[in-house]
């Protein structure tokens, strides 16, 4: 189990979080969103940043990658479980980004060559 506490104010129902993929951060993540539901997180990995601007779009750059993950629609049973049993977590929308490819937070879409995916 997972606690969360208030970051800066700057973004609203939006975790950000660094070093997901070198330090097998999945399982912190879901159950997250298993008591969450409804955040979005931005996962980045070593050697990545990424560029948000006011309009809310976030634009990837260096040369590692992000995981953007979308928990608008999780249904889980975490609170029907007992601190260390398994959860069961569903519907949520797993994205990875590359270098120079952007997501819109408005939308919660990828745009890919210009075009929303």
């Amino acid at each position: 189990m997972v606690e969360l506490a208030a970051g800066f104010g700057l973004l609203q129902d939006l975790i950000i979080d660094q070093h997901f993929s070198e330090r097998g951060r999945i399982g912190h993540l879901l159950s997250i969103y298993a008591s969450n539901p409804g955040l979005l997180s931005i996962e980045l990995d070593e050697d990545i940043a990424v560029v948000i601007t006011n309009e809310g779009m976030v634009e990837v750059l260096a040369s590692g990658m992000v995981t953007v993950i979308d928990g608008r629609n999780v249904v889980s049973d975490y609170f029907e479980r007992e601190v260390g049993e398994v959860l069961t977590v569903t519907n949520s929308r797993f994205s990875v980004l590359g270098p120079g490819r952007r997501f819109d937070l408005n939308t919660r879409l990828t745009i890919m060559d210009g075009t929303a995916a």
